[in-house]
């Protein structure tokens, strides 16, 4: 009852704005569940993916609801606007991301889930356009929800530098400001991945990977030391 987006408020929108997926309504929209739905990565209408289909199970999850009341998501009577940006293969692309991104900041949507990830990179390193791309649904009031990821700085390399010790940090884009990403709250299991770290002379000591419960861990209390860079 009583959607945010019906068949006409979509086919204003098209018409008052250009968008990087198609402009005409019945490219686009599906129904009062689905009112706008676009493939970017392959640049059609057909958003399902036999190659990786992380995001509609989560986008199931999230806000499913079969005509036979079986499966029911969190919140049922929640629009979708799907938005693939991955190709025939299942890679993700960056240009596709960064258009799926501007188009859903144009349709003003309320929240932004990046079922998506990569291997941590600092700031720096990344894509500026696909950062402010973020930044601007940012802005526009969007809550953008990105994936916690299974990554941090040693995840790949299991190698780690006394330069930047901290491999704490999650995954990309969920590192950046204007994203939020919610990891467990009540987990007792550390996996460190690191088997060795090189130190600034260039000496490499050797270690092995650990997989420890917290009840591995020796009564008493812990004092948590950040061994990244100086201040």
């Amino acid at each position: 009852e009583n959607p945010k987006y019906t068949k006409q408020d979509i086919a204003s929108i098209l018409s008052q704005t250009k968008f990087n997926a198609s402009n005409e309504i019945n490219k686009v929209y599906e129904s009062d569940k689905i009112p706008f739905r676009f493939d970017y990565g392959e640049n059609d209408a057909d958003t399902y993916s036999t190659a990786n289909i992380h995001g509609t199970h989560v986008a199931g999850i999230a806000a499913g609801n079969s005509s036979d009341g079986e499966f029911r998501g969190v919140a049922p009577d929640a629009q979708l606007v799907l938005m693939k940006v991955t190709d025939e293969e299942g890679y993700f692309d960056g240009a596709a991301m960064a258009a799926a991104l501007d188009d859903a900041a144009k349709l003003g949507v309320c929240a932004i889930n990046c079922s998506y990830g990569a291997d941590f990179q600092a700031i720096d390193d990344g894509d500026p356009v696909l950062e402010t791309c973020y930044e601007n649904a940012y802005n526009a009031g969007i809550f953008v929800s990105a994936a916690a990821g299974n990554w941090n700085r040693g995840f790949w390399n299991k190698s780690l530098e006394t330069t930047n010790i901290d491999d704490s940090a999650t995954g990309t884009p969920n590192a950046l400001d204007t994203t939020i990403s919610i990891g467990s709250v009540d987990n007792n299991i550390i996996y460190y991945d690191a088997t060795e770290i090189t130190l600034s002379d260039g000496t490499v000591i050797e270690g092995r990977p650990a997989y420890n419960g917290t009840q591995s861990l020796i009564a008493g209390e812990y004092e948590y030391c950040n061994l990244g860079y100086p201040e």
